[in-house]
């Protein structure tokens, strides 16, 4: 049963690694290996404090992208890598395992979403907040398909 909660969240930046997705290929692609990779690149003045995401994004009939996503308090000295601002703001928060998220999970948010009228910004994108900060997200290095994370949309201002 889907359940969902209300996150107010204030306006962080964040530099990550996209990469492009086919959903033919999904199953084959190591989501984990994606977070170690931006976990060891040489990212500049890192927010430690701040949560570690990932972003679901430039969605198509055949591909996304997926960008795992480093906290950072400037863009400045992190050119090359892809820059993102969650905006502060309300989110509406899903929690699922890693292993689960799949197209069938997401239809089953938005039929939720639909029927339970939440009002969502068609933003183009979801984002994974996991509750780890960066600190704690590095030091682990390990990010098991039973994960729990949290799915956010950002909610109609």
């Amino acid at each position: 049963m889907l359940r969902h909660e209300l996150l107010e969240l204030k306006e962080q930046k964040y530099v990550g690694i996209k990469t492009s997705v086919l959903f033919s290929e999904a199953e084959k692609v190591d989501f984990s290996q994606l977070h170690q990779d931006v976990c060891a690149a040489r990212i500049h003045d890192i927010d430690h404090d701040a949560h570690f995401m990932a972003m679901d994004a430039d969605f198509t009939e055949r591909s996304f992208s997926y960008t795992p996503l480093v906290p950072v308090h400037s863009f400045d000295n992190n050119k090359g890598y892809t820059q993102f601002t969650r905006e502060q703001g309300a989110y509406c928060a899903f929690a699922v395992k890693a292993k689960d998220l799949n197209p069938a999970w997401f239809k089953k948010v938005f039929d939720y979403i639909e029927e339970n009228r939440i009002p969502i910004e068609p933003t183009g994108y979801d984002l994974e907040y996991y509750d780890e900060n960066y600190l704690a997200m590095i030091g682990s290095q390990d990010f098991p398909a039973e994960r729990v994370l949290k799915i956010l949309l950002r909610m109609q201002r």
